[in-house]
């Protein structure tokens, strides 16, 4: 939940900054892919890949991170790439949505 948040914050601070903050928060964005795609691959291997996939949020956070493993892989996770791919970031934050999901 502390990455979800965190990875929030650094998002809402992308293109404020000048060009050493925006640095600073594309390493944090790759820090937290790191995370997340650690995350998704232990919750594979604890779960098994079908009880993983029976979960509709799961899929959600799998696709996430895909994109994100594409964008860091084809377009070098720099300021680089274009923006319509970059914004797909942002649903990252949608993953808050599954931790009030538990809280219920």
């Amino acid at each position: 939940m502390l990455s979800v948040l965190g990875n929030t914050i650094v998002l809402a601070m992308d293109g404020l900054l000048d060009s050493n903050g925006n640095k600073i928060v594309s390493q944090w964005n790759l820090g937290f892919t790191y995370v997340f795609t650690i995350d998704m691959f232990l919750k594979m291997f604890g779960m098994g890949v079908a009880e993983y996939l029976k979960d509709g949020m799961n899929i959600f956070d799998a696709i996430i991170v895909s994109l994100s493993l594409i964008e860091l892989f084809i377009f070098g996770g720099g300021g680089s790439a274009i923006s319509a791919f970059r914004s797909v970031r942002i649903f990252r934050t949608f993953r808050v949505l599954r931790v009030t999901r538990l809280v219920r």
